[in-house]
């Protein structure tokens, strides 16, 4: 395992990995959290078992054939600490985005979940990072409206990879029962379901640190019409998803179901209009650049900068914008060379 001494404490969070069939991923993903001192969960759907010399601090369980959302409910029974993490097996979440992230949601109880800043990495043709997400980088959702913040919350972003409270991650999960389908287009439930909940039970926000890197690959669920299924009427699955979504509203809304009926209807029909589930698509929360940025861009672009890389980029520079605004650019370079050193060492 690949070490690295990291002073903070994490007994408060639990990651917890799904995969299947990517062994390489896996083991890439493990090495690296040897760095941090995390209890990890994994949960492998995949047909043989992975052979890996785990740390004390990690639980490996096979499932052979167990469908995500399964394993999602499956989660939410094995975590005993305070928050949980979700995560893909080729994620990489960084210590120090990690603590901020959980000083924060200790210090604000009335957050439901949080998250930070992402990059991606880029292999070919060479290797190299990206901001990823700059248009979310500001978002903020505090409004102590339920209703006023389930509308705007629920179509801005992605909210399945945030660090949340594991009582409430745990409600919102088992929304999930009796929904099993091998209907392919239902797949985006498994992001969605917080999408439709996790606005109810508390307010949520991106933190100005970098909080997590994800390796670039071709995207495999284009196909996916997450309309095809929530709206047949003759799907049973979908149908109970409905009705556990409007059990959800009713509850924490103390409303009318036909007053959750109609809330959930109108994110249904928003949701259907996507073309798929990814969080580009999903993002309705453009950032507007400041004046003074879309000219220095423009200077950027016609003098000898632009062929400074990566600071001749202008996702770059509102990227570090951010950072140095937050006080967290000491941080942002401390968690990046011991990615970057991690990665190099894997090679």
């Amino acid at each position: 395992m690949y070490h690295q001494e990291v002073p903070t404490s994490y007994d408060n969070l639990t990651i917890c990995i799904f995969t299947r069939n990517r062994p390489k991923q896996l083991t890439n993903t493990l090495r690296y959290l040897g760095s941090i001192n995390v209890s990890v969960v994994i949960l492998d759907s995949s047909d043989q078992k992975f052979d890996f010399d785990f740390d004390s601090n990690v639980t490996y369980l096979n499932t052979p054939g167990l469908p995500i959302d399964a394993r999602l409910i499956m989660f939410s029974k094995i975590v005993k600490t305070k928050y949980i993490l979700l995560s893909p097996d080729d994620d990489f979440f960084l210590p120090g985005g990690l603590e901020i992230a959980l000083n924060y949601l200790e210090g604000n109880p009335d957050y439901s979940s949080v998250q930070g800043l992402r990059i991606r990495l880029i292999r070919d043709p060479k290797f190299r990072w990206i901001p990823d997400y700059t248009t979310q980088a500001h978002l903020v959702f505090d409004s102590d409206n339920l209703i006023e913040r389930l509308r705007l919350m629920s179509i801005s972003m992605h909210y399945v990879y945030a660090i949340q409270r594991t009582d409430i991650f745990t409600e919102i999960v088992n929304c999930l029962k009796d929904t099993h389908t091998n209907v392919r287009d239902a797949d985006a439930k498994i992001e969605l379901v917080f999408n439709y909940l996790l606005p109810l039970f508390g307010k949520h926000r991106i933190l100005p640190v970098l909080y997590s890197a994800r390796t670039s690959h071709k995207y495999e669920g284009h196909d996916i019409q997450f309309s095809n299924w929530i709206n047949n009427p003759c799907e049973p699955s979908a149908l109970n998803f409905k009705s556990n979504i409007h059990d959800i509203y009713v509850s924490k809304l103390e409303c009318t179901i036909s007053k959750a009926q109609k809330l959930e209807g109108e994110l249904t029909a928003f949701f259907s209009q996507l073309n798929n589930h990814t969080d580009e698509s999903i993002s309705m929360n453009s950032i507007k650049s400041p004046r003074f940025l879309v000219h220095l861009k423009t200077f950027i672009n016609w003098s000898l900068l632009r062929h400074l890389y990566p600071l001749s980029k202008m996702n770059y520079i509102r990227y570090f914008i951010i950072l140095v605004k937050g006080k967290h650019l000491r941080i942002f370079l401390k968690d990046l060379f011991l990615l970057l050193r991690y990665l190099k060492s894997s090679q």
